[in-house]
């Protein structure tokens, strides 16, 4: 029979490794909402006929005409995601309800990024049949200073139920790297299909507008080890989505630019190491460019072809149509 010891030193043993074990230990929990905190930024490549409107605002820059926001502060993101679910199950393809708000999400109207899920991560085994929840960015309206300085304001970047009205959903997927039926489900990847609303300051000789795009902004990240995950999706140069100055305002239905670059880093808090951190990865990330050299606004309705790998939304062909006035100078 072991010693009081032995049962003593094996119990604080046992406690001890339950305490280091790596969070990618564990499994999927079920339908819940994460709230946490948000960093952001972006860059926009400015198109031919806004570039003398923009110049002299703060973060243009008219050699590479680009503007780049300040980092962006969110305290209160909400995230939903649905019970665990198996990739290619009627489940997955018809919709679940995701989160307290039960909004339907399925398969078909994904468009997951290249490389889906894996992304390039090893080892990963994932497969029809490996574990996944469907998600929504349910609340995100980061701002500007929102950290310190000056009261917050402009640019601001709002998505999900701080869009506004008629609100467009940020759908998208978690996935784990497991073979099917495999365990546990941590590491995984995930993406979101965002639409956003992007508030913008009165400068140059830009008046106070709002920007947004009609295309998925495809954000991912293939490291995640927890919900909610403390990670940065991106949204790299692998594709340039454009803005268009949103209905009812300045230049309505114009194309401002091309989103060339974002990046939302989730379970990130205003303290000086994380921001320093968001912003250390931000400035070593690629940055895409407009379609075209001159960067000229769709003269016609452009379309996007889904391309994850694995969806079912393959093939799907996206459109824009820009308004009339695209194009020329703007009015």
């Amino acid at each position: 029979m072991r010693s009081f010891r032995q049962r003593l030193l094996a119990g604080t043993f046992a406690v001890l490794v339950l305490a280091i074990a790596p969070a990618y230990s564990q499994n999927f929990s079920g339908k819940s909402d994460d709230t946490t905190s948000s960093l952001g930024s972006f860059k926009i490549q400015v198109a031919t006929n806004f570039q003398s409107v923009v110049n002299g605002c703060p973060g243009y820059d008219p050699t590479t005409r680009i503007w780049t926001s300040p980092t962006m502060f969110d305290g209160t993101t909400l995230i939903g995601r649905s019970d665990v679910l198996t990739d290619g199950s009627p489940a997955d393809l018809n919709g679940v309800p995701v989160g307290s708000a039960n909004t339907v999400v399925s398969e078909n109207m994904l468009s997951a990024p290249p490389g889906w899920p894996c992304l390039g991560d090893t080892p990963c085994a994932a497969a029809p049949g490996t574990h996944e929840v469907h998600t929504e960015l349910r609340k995100l309206n980061l701002v500007a200073f929102a950290c310190g300085g000056p009261p917050p304001g402009r640019p601001a970047v709002r998505a999900g139920t701080a869009y506004s009205a008629p609100i467009k959903i940020s759908s998208g997927e978690v996935e784990s790297h497991a073979a099917p039926g495999g365990s546990p489900d941590f590491p995984a990847s995930s993406f979101f299909d965002m639409f956003v609303q992007v508030d913008l300051p009165a400068c140059g000789t830009l008046p106070a507008s709002t920007v947004q795009n009609n295309l998925p902004l495809i954000v991912k990240n293939n490291h995640l080890t927890a919900f909610p995950p403390r990670v940065i999706y991106i949204h790299d140069q692998s594709s340039s989505v454009p803005v268009v100055f949103a209905p009812g305002g300045p230049f309505a239905g114009q194309t401002l630019g091309y989103l060339v670059l974002a990046g939302h880093g989730a379970s990130f808090t205003c303290s000086q190491s994380d921001q320093d951190e968001f912003n250390t990865f931000m400035a070593s990330q690629p940055v895409g460019t407009c379609p075209s050299n001159a960067c000229a606004p769709p003269s016609t309705g452009g379309c996007s072809t889904a391309n994850g790998t694995g969806k079912v939304s393959n093939g799907a062909v996206i459109c824009i149509t820009p308004a009339a006035t695209a194009g020329t100078n703007p009015q």
